[in-house]
Order: structure tokens, then C-alpha cells, then sequence
């Protein structure tokens, strides 16, 4: 039997036979056609109830979502297969449950949305994706199909073909960040009228095996290719620690192949003058992939002398040069990380060597990795991977270094820094659009950028949601149209026509999707006024006055749809069943309102300037505490506050509930308390440039630039706190927040100066700002946040640089870092 066992596997390997023969090599451990009822499948779970007739299996009941375990005690590797059909009408979003334990599984599934397989993990009702999609599959309505998927060790593989069709290679396979055991079942969502006509489950057979062989192959591969290419990266952290009553200056040992961080074992030397350690080392002694020793703090400049003797046979060598710390000039913290970016951080992956700058560099290598490990990416990125832009470049998100390298060629004169930041605007709108087919509603060319797309610096093309070509969405951040459309006119102005066309889906009343694709959807506060201010600008370049009144269309969306009473609007008036159509949140008063006051700045037409500020007045009115010293994060539109309470499930899990949460870990969702601050102040400084100062507007901006006070310091918010520090587990000891917190709170304290006088904002800038500095900084470049290696421009870098450089000139009015 084992004889026969192993040739099966090895026709399975090298002759590429059907898996359906493989899968003859073992019996299922569970097999159901739905003839027996549900004898073979546990009680529903309590989101739906699920129902067996006519040798089917279907959820029935009013609930969304639902998913149904199998009577087969928990496993960790197996491979599952059922039949599946889904009738017309409704949507088509279901799949399989792999290690379903309680609330928390392993899930496969496919969402017509995307028309891709996806692995998604769910915790207490939050989701997260893991890894990125397939791509796109043809899934026909009426037509039985198989769907077939497997959890083996640290992967998880799908595919989805029709009934009677030829069996596909595997379609999706991704890594796993943990091995827990659990049962297997079915899973359907959004109403999907799913039927599952069987289901089958292995735990043994030549398929398994076959995976796991070739994972073991896949091992024995890299060890020899590991050897060729590992180096050694030895980095001083920038400032020494006290312990024990010594100064201690933190050294950070990182071995690494290609672009990644390869951890080995072997036997670490290291040396400074006469003094000198050694350890023997394993991979289990490098956390986060990284080893950290210590040595004392130097009094002059020192020479630390490494050498690791590996255990795959390499003998690596590094030396640094330690100085003892000093604080320098905020401004020489900024050029320095330009400097290392436009030395390491630009596109040099792939086949072609681009201007680009990598969204995601590790600080200690100075590589752009291939897989960096997932730490809080998720969580930040409220659950989509594609955001992060893992080996690419999203100009979308470095707006602001954009801005810190033409402010830094003004301050130093040295042209390297503007011509750098022009240099990756022109090649970005030359080269980064998504794809043009008429058959497939987003891909219509838009750039390349935003939420849901970036461009892969890897394989030239555009990478993210939808395998590149999924929806265009810009929000929040404030862009730097006049730079980019000095360098690319003819290419923004398209870019800026398509968002006319696409995103703006009722002409007439202004109505607008935060996604390309033309239908209503999200109108966004946040999205919707970033179109205002693109179309605003587009105005102020051209003098074309239709640019000016599609500002306005945009603009009014919002504002034609607030209480007539109160004066607040809900985040998206054109769901009035959801929570953000029914409530005002600081998405209003925040990024919605400082684009507004954008395009006051552009047209010069008051109609955005009052508006901001109507906002702003209304928001205050309502929304401030003042037995608590706090606003509310969240208001019913007739001014009812909405009172602390527990995270809701799902989508509801973003909403704010009560008083304003300051250091925001999630990138989006529904909080910007620093953005409503910077807003008010920055209000309050358009009425003096019109020589009307609003009196009321700076206790505004003051009661914020309070509640950040108070706040202070920086720190994990409450709202994700259990969740980042479960993904970063270094954030509970390092403190902190991330870099965009910082930069907004640093320029928030700035303009504060400029707009009372009063010294102690200067201090709480300063404060901020050396914290962010001890913090972040390291190796000559900032990360995003203290518990990693990572700078990333989705954590807010670009910000802070700018912020840094508001601070080094306070008295002089800059724009702020927004």
C-alpha cells in the first residue's frame, strides 16, 4: 500500500495527473450528498438558519450572512471540495470554512464583486484578507460548479471551475500567519441564494502530500539560493537607552536575501576598540527578524566591528561608525531621510529602473521587500491589504513628500529634491494608469493611485485590488495639483476630466461615488469634497469657469442634503439606511472641510469658505462637551450626541462611538479628530487673510487644540487598540502612534502659534516633534510607526517631514500638513 501510495504521488508531481485521480488515493474523513437530512452537520450558527431539501444545502431566513460546520472534529491541514450552484437573482458571494473555531475561521471564498477567490481570516465579526485575490474567474449563475480548497501548513489554496469542465491549476494560494485547528464547513453572505448539492473533506491523499512536497521542495530551493545572495545589515539606533543607570545604545543585527529579511542561525562577534562579545545565535533569537544587542553609549566617535559566522556556511561582515547622540535641527532629520529615500527608496525592482519611490522600505536594509511580514498592515489599512503597496509605488499617498522636497530645495537651494519629486510625477503620468476595456466597468484608465490601487514596481504594471484594475478612490489627503500639473498639464487635466466622468454619477445635483465605476455607491464626505477640490483647482489653472460650477455640483451634494435645523450632513447622504447616512462624523469637519477651504483658496469663491465654516460652527455646536472638555465623535443630524458603546459587527464596527478618539490608528474609517482640528484653525486663518477674523472660529480651534493637549502623549487609540497590539506586539512597549498623527498634531500646534501667540503650543509642538524623532527615526529615515522596521507613505512619513519642516520655520505661514 505504501509503495502504491508513493507512485500515485510521484505521477502526481512529474506526469501532472488530474487531481481527481489523486484524490483516489485516500477516502474523504467526510463525504455528504445531502440524501440523510442534517445528521452530519452541527446546529446552525446563530447568524442564519440553513435548510436541507431535494439533496441540497441552503441558508434560508432573513439573516445577511451565515455559515454551517460539518460534523467532523477539528483539523488543521485538509482539503475540502463541494458542488455549488447559485440560481439567478442576488448576489453570488460564498465559499468554504477551513479551521472555523466558534467566531474565529478561516475562510475561502468568492465575491462577484471582484470576481476573484480570496482568503479572508474573521475574528469576533472583524475581517481581514489574506494576501491579495485571484484573478478574475467566470462564475455562471444556474450552472453547478466545484470549488475546491485547501489549508495545508502555512498556505491556503482555491480554485472554482464549472461541473464537468477541466479541473484548473490552483487559482489562489497564499500564505498564512498562523496553523490553528478548526472544522470545516460552508459559508454564504449578502443573501446569496447558494445551493451545495456535496460536500467532501480530506485529511490524507496524494494532494495534501503533494503540497506539502512541494512546499518542502520550495524550501530546499531557497536554503541553496540563500546562501548565494544573504547579507548583513548592522544599524545603531539614533538615540541610547537607559537601563540600570547606564546609557545603552541599541544595535540592530538583520541577515537578509534580495530585498527580504532571511533570519539564520550562527555565531555573532562583535567589537568596539579592546571590547568585544559574542553569542551563539538561532532563527528563533531574531524577533520581528531582527537581533538586538546592546553596547554602552559612546563618548566619541567608536567603531563597532561585526561579524556572524551563519549556519548555512557564510561568514558575513559589517562596520558602522558610532557618534555620540545629538539633537539637530528639525530640517537636517528631513533632508537626511530625502537623502537616504532618493538614494534607496526609488524604483530600482523589475525590469526597468523608474523614478518612483517604493511605498514600503525597511529602514535597516533599505530594500523594498517582496513579503514584508503582515504586522499591523491590516489593521491600519482597515483590512485591505492592496492599500500598503507591497513592492510598488502610489503617488496618492506621497503628496506630502512631494511638498518636503520642493520645500526643501527653498530652504537649501540644492535642486536634487524638486528635480526627484518631478521626476516621479512625470514618469507616474506617463506610465501608471490602470487598464482601458469597455467590457469591464473600472478599467477605464484612471491613474493608478488611491485606496485601492498602486502601481507593482515589480512587474510594471498596476497592482492592488481587482489584480490592478480595481476602483479609483482619492480621499482624505490633500494633493499637490499645482506641482503636478506644472510637470504633467495635459495628463492631470485628463486625470481630473475622468473624475468628472466617472465618479460624479448625477450631474445635475452633484450626487458622486467614491469609486469610478459611475453607479451610486459611497458618497463619502471625504471623497466627495477631494473631487471638489481637483475640480476647483482645475478652474484656478485654466480659467475655465465649467470646472468652477462642477466644484460647486460636487460641493453642494453635501451641503443641499444637511439639517436645515442643525446645519450638520451625514458622511453619505445617499444611504440614508446606513449609520454614515444617518450621522455626522469629523469626516465632515476634518478632510471634508479643509478641501473645502482648498477651494476657497483656488476660486475664491465664498460659497466654499462658508460652507467649511458652517460645518465647523454646526459640528461645535453640537458636538462639544463641555463638562467632559471633549467633542463627540459622532452626531444624529438633529445634534444628539451618540453615547460610548460596544464595537458593532462588520461594516458597524467603524463607527465612532463616543467622545473623540485623538490618535487614530485605522487609515480611514470614520474618525479624523486631527484633521477637525487642523481645519478650525486653518478656517480661523482664512477670515485674517480676508481681514475679517472670526473670533468664534479660534475658540473652535482652540477647544480642539485642547482636546489634543490633553491627549497627549501619543499613544495607541482606544478604538483598535486590542487589535493593533495583538498584530504589533512591540506597540504596547514602544508607545506611540504613527507618523501621521504625529505630523498632524506638530502642524496643528504650529498654525495654534501663529494664531494666538501663545507659547505653550510651540512647546507642545516641540514636545511632539522630538518624541516623533526618538521614536521614528533610524538609520537616516523615519518608520511609521516604533514598533516596526518599516517606513510605509500609507503610515503618514511625507506628513511628518512636512510637519518638521513647518516647525523648523514656525513664524512662516505654510499650508500645513494635511
Amino acid at each position: 500500500m505504501r509503495l502504491a501510495f508513493v507512485a500515485l504521488l510521484a505521477v502526481y508531481l512529474t506526469a501532472g495527473a488530474a487531481p481527481i485521480v489523486a484524490l483516489r488515493a485516500a477516502e474523504p474523513v467526510f463525504d455528504d450528498d445531502f440524501s440523510a437530512g442534517d445528521a452530519k452537520w452541527l446546529p446552525s450558527d446563530a447568524a442564519g438558519r440553513w435548510a436541507i431539501e431535494g439533496g441540497v444545502l441552503r441558508k434560508v431566513g432573513d439573516a445577511n450572512d451565515g455559515r454551517r460546520y460539518a460534523r467532523l472534529e477539528p483539523v488543521q491541514d485538509v482539503l475540502v471540495q463541494t458542488d455549488i450552484r447559485v440560481p439567478s437573482g442576488g448576489r453570488q458571494v460564498l465559499g468554504v470554512v477551513l479551521r472555523g473555531q466558534r467566531d474565529t475561521y478561516l475562510m475561502v471564498r468568492y465575491d462577484d464583486q471582484s470576481g476573484a477567490l480570496e482568503a479572508l481570516t474573521f475574528h469576533a465579526g472583524e475581517q481581514a484578507r489574506q494576501g491579495e485575490r485571484s484573478a478574475k474567474i467566470v462564475f455562471e449563475r444556474e450552472k453547478p460548479h466545484h470549488l475546491k480548497a485547501a489549508a495545508v501548513g502555512n498556505r491556503v489554496l482555491a480554485k472554482l471551475w464549472p461541473a464537468g469542465g477541466q479541473e484548473p491549476d490552483w487559482q489562489l494560494d497564499v500564505p498564512l500567519n498562523s496553523q490553528q485547528i478548526g472544522r470545516v464547513g460552508v459559508f454564504v453572505s449578502n443573501n446569496t441564494p447558494a445551493e451545495f448539492s456535496r460536500f467532501r473533506a480530506w485529511t490524507t491523499g496524494a494532494e495534501i502530500e503533494a503540497i506539502r512536497a512541494e512546499a518542502e521542495a520550495q524550501r530546499t530551493r531557497e536554503a541553496a539560493q540563500l546562501r548565494d545572495h544573504l547579507q548583513l545589515a548592522v544599524v545603531s539606533a539614533d538615540r541610547p537607552i537607559e537601563r540600570d543607570g547606564h546609557k545603552l545604545r541599541p544595535i540592530h543585527v538583520v541577515t537578509y536575501a534580495h530585498s527580504d529579511r532571511r533570519p539564520v542561525g550562527g555565531r555573532l562577534t562583535w567589537q568596539i576598540g579592546d571590547a568585544g562579545s559574542a553569542v551563539d545565535l538561532s532563527a528563533r533569537d531574531f524577533d520581528q527578524d531582527e537581533y538586538l544587542f546592546f553596547t554602552p553609549e559612546p563618548s566619541g566617535v567608536a567603531e563597532l566591528r561585526v561579524t556572524y559566522e551563519t549556519t548555512v556556511g557564510k561568514t558575513l561582515q559589517a562596520a558602522i561608525t558610532l557618534h555620540p547622540s545629538r539633537r539637530l535641527p528639525w530640517r537636517e532629520y528631513v533632508k537626511t531621510c530625502l537623502d537616504t529615500l532618493i538614494a534607496h527608496g526609488r524604483d530600482v525592482y523589475g525590469d526597468a529602473k523608474t523614478p518612483l519611490f517604493m511605498a514600503v522600505l525597511d529602514v535597516d536594509t533599505l530594500r523594498s521587500p517582496v513579503s514584508p511580514p503582515r504586522l499591523d498592515a491590516l489593521v491600519r489599512l482597515d483590512g485591505r491589504l492592496h492599500r500598503r503597496g507591497e513592492r510598488g509605488s502610489n503617488l496618492w499617498y506621497d503628496q506630502a513628500l512631494l511638498l518636503a522636497m520642493y520645500r526643501m530645495t527653498e530652504l537649501t537651494g540644492e535642486n536634487k529634491y524638486a528635480q526627484a519629486a518631478d521626476a516621479y510625477v512625470l514618469h507616474f503620468f506617463d506610465h501608471c494608469y490602470k487598464d482601458i476595456d469597455p467590457q469591464h466597468v473600472y478599467r477605464n484608465g484612471m491613474p493608478a493611485w488611491g485606496t485601492h490601487v498602486f502601481w507593482d514596481c515589480y512587474r510594471e504594471r498596476p497592482g492592488g485590488d481587482g489584480d490592478g484594475n480595481g476602483p479609483h478612490e482619492i480621499l482624505v489627503y490633500r494633493p499637490t495639483w499645482e506641482n503636478m500639473y506644472r510637470v504633467a498639464p495635459s495628463a492631470v487635466r485628463h486625470a481630473i476630466d475622468g473624475i468628472w466622468e466617472h465618479h460624479v454619477v448625477d450631474k445635475f445635483s452633484g450626487l458622486h461615488n467614491r469609486h469610478d465605476d459611475g453607479r451610486q455607491g459611497c458618497d463619502f464626505a471625504f471623497s466627495g469634497s477631494s473631487f471638489a477640490h481637483a475640480l476647483a483647482f482645475m478652474y484656478s489653472a485654466t480659467n475655465e469657469r465649467r470646472y468652477l460650477e462642477r466644484a460647486k455640483t460636487v460641493a453642494r451634494w453635501h451641503w443641499s442634503n444637511r439639517n436645515q435645523e442643525t446645519g450638520l450632513t451625514a458622511d453619505c447622504p445617499g444611504l440614508p439606511r446606513r449609520y454614515d447616512g444617518q450621522h455626522c462624523h469629523t469626516t465632515v469637519v476634518g478632510p471634508h472641510a479643509m478641501s473645502l477651504l482648498e477651494c476657497y483658496r483656488l476660486t475664491g469663491d465664498p460659497f466654499f469658505r462658508d460652507a467649511a465654516i458652517g460645518y465647523i460652527k454646526a459640528y461645535d455646536k453640537y458636538g462639544w462637551d463641555e463638562a467632559a472638555g471633549a467633542y463627540w465623535a459622532m452626531l444624529k443630524l438633529d445634534g444628539t450626541p451618540v453615547p460610548g458603546q460596544a464595537k458593532g459587527s462588520g461594516y458597524s464596527a467603524w463607527a465612532p462611538h463616543g467622545h473623540v478618539n485623538v490618535w487614530r490608528t485605522s487609515i480611514y474609517a470614520y474618525e479624523h479628530t486631527l484633521s477637525a482640528a487642523q481645519s478650525a484653525v486653518q478656517a480661523y486663518e482664512a477670515t485674517v487673510e480676508d481681514g475679517a477674523p472670526d473670533a468664534e472660529l479660534l475658540t473652535i480651534a482652540k477647544r480642539w487644540a485642547g482636546v489634543v493637549r490633553q491627549a497627549m502623549p501619543p499613544h495607541t487609540g482606544r478604538r483598535w487598540k486590542r487589535e493593533l497590539e495583538g498584530a504589533l506586539p512591540r506597540a504596547a512597549e514602544t508607545g506611540g502612534a504613527y507618523a501621521e498623527d504625529y505630523a498632524r498634531a506638530i502642524s496643528l500646534m504650529v498654525h495654534m502659534v501663529r494664531a494666538t501667540d501663545d507659547s505653550l503650543f510651540l512647546e507642545s509642538a516641540e514636545e511632539l516633534a522630538k518624541e516623533a524623532v526618538h521614536k521614528l527615526y533610524r538609520n537616516g529615515i523615519f518608520r511609521g510607526h516604533a514598533a516596526k522596521p518599516y517606513y510605509e507613505t500609507t503610515n503618514g512619513v511625507g506628513l511628518l517631514m512636512y510637519a518638521l519642516l513647518e516647525l523648523d520655520a514656525p513664524a512662516e505661514s505654510l499650508r500645513g500638513a494635511m
